[in-house]
């Protein structure tokens, strides 16, 4: 997974001024499953995919609604292991306002 790959994602949701390309290479020896995504703003145009094998990476991107709505895109993406060990989840703001707020996410 590289940086151009993310940059692809972003290019192909356009001419949106609030979005976020989202990659995890899954080196953890065992399968994720996706439990849920959460948007408090925003939205995505693509399901997140069922499962993440081993040695495979994660792609999902975000955006704001469309139209003209003052707001950014801001959630959730969480999966569970194969033996339910551990939940890797994302969460991420891209503010719409960032004179108010500054983009951040953490794993």
């Amino acid at each position: 997974l590289t940086i151009s790959v993310l940059e692809k994602v972003l290019q192909a949701l356009g001419d949106i001024s609030r979005k976020i390309a989202i990659g995890i290479d899954n080196e953890s020896g065992r399968e994720w499953t996706a439990i849920n995504t959460y948007f408090r703003a925003g939205t995505s145009d693509v399901v997140l995919p069922y499962t993440v094998p081993h040695g495979k990476a994660l792609l999902y991107d975000g955006q704001k609604n469309r139209g003209p709505v003052a707001t950014g895109v801001v959630g959730v993406v969480a999966y569970v292991s194969s033996n339910d060990a551990y939940t890797v989840a994302v969460m991420f703001s891209v503010p719409f306002d960032y004179n108010l707020y500054s983009n951040w996410w953490n794993v």
